[in-house]
């Protein structure tokens, strides 16, 4: 997140990225707090993998949000091809380990991953 925020081309796509941050901090806040007063071992899993799924979808759909724009102009410039790079490198690697034990709650999300960002490189 801090290389997305780094490499961030405006103050538009920072202050996004800020506030995604700040919503997701209060929303992993809220979870730490609850969780613990949550008996029910598979209830208290799937809430807590539900919000990661969230939280990491949002982060790698987040650039796609300039693709009317990339689509209009015919330029992907405003998209960051190291982000992209990573972003389907680290999901791609994710998305097998996933499979590999059979756990959908990081499987599904990064093979969506992955093919964003296969689609962002293509653009």
């Amino acid at each position: 997140v801090l290389t997305a925020y780094m490499l961030a081309e405006s103050d538009t796509a920072r202050r996004k990225i800020e506030a995604m941050m700040l919503t997701l901090l209060g929303l992993w806040s809220a979870v730490g707090f609850a969780a613990p007063l949550i008996a029910d071992d598979e209830l208290r899993n799937t809430l807590i993998g539900g919000l990661a799924t969230l939280s990491s979808l949002l982060l790698f759909t987040s650039p796609l949000s300039t693709l009317a724009a990339v689509v209009r102009v015919k330029s992907a410039a405003s998209i960051s091809m190291p982000f992209a790079l990573t972003q389907v490198l680290c999901c791609g690697l994710w998305s097998i380990y996933g499979l590999a034990i059979n756990r959908m709650f990081i499987a599904a999300p990064n093979l969506l991953s992955t093919t964003l960002g296969v689609i962002q490189l293509g653009l």
